[in-house]
């Protein structure tokens, strides 16, 4: 599989009295994220992870400045609360979904089967973690399992596989 990974350095830390990201680094240098990780409709996993274990594996197709990293509001990520941790690395990996995605002449389809597929390729990644590290990721709470994509075990194989070393 063809894909596009992102790696970003969050630094974490309070603004307002309240734990968020102050900035984001890539390749050493302050910066936002940008296309194509801020592309919507582009079906997008993120991980995030620090030196010692993955945290958070997730799948969107809204662009990646739409994800919750922050420790308030509805949709929330808990363990930023941890003020220990004061950086954290956030990896996108764009990628494409199979042609059985696409229902000709139904949009509506053609995206459940797009989520559904992201969803797939994400649970797979999810239990690859376990397999490799003998732990879950440590802030994931929800993942869906989807069995009709029979290629998301290797996709998700292989971008676990390109995680940058910081892990390995």
């Amino acid at each position: 599989m063809i894909y596009q990974s992102h790696t970003y350095r969050l630094i974490l830390g309070e603004r307002n009295g309240k734990r968020c990201v102050l900035s984001k680094e890539k390749d050493g240098i302050v910066t936002k994220f940008s296309s194509p990780v801020t592309d919507p409709g582009k079906t997008k996993i993120y991980v995030l992870y620090d030196e010692e274990e993955v945290v958070y594996v997730g799948h969107t197709v809204q662009t990646i400045g739409q994800i919750s990293v922050r420790t308030h509001g509805k949709y929330n990520y808990p363990w930023l609360k941890n003020n220990d941790r004061s950086d954290i690395w956030l990896t996108v990996f764009l990628i494409t979904p199979p042609t059985t995605c696409t229902v000709d002449g139904n949009e509506e389809a053609t995206k459940q089967l797009t989520k559904n597929f992201g969803e797939a390729v994400e649970a797979e990644f999810v239990y690859i973690v376990r397999e490799e590290t003998g732990k879950w990721p440590s802030g994931q709470h929800e993942v869906h399992f989807r069995n009709d994509f029979s290629e998301a075990n290797a996709i998700a194989k292989q971008l676990y596989d390109n995680l940058p070393s910081v892990l390995k």
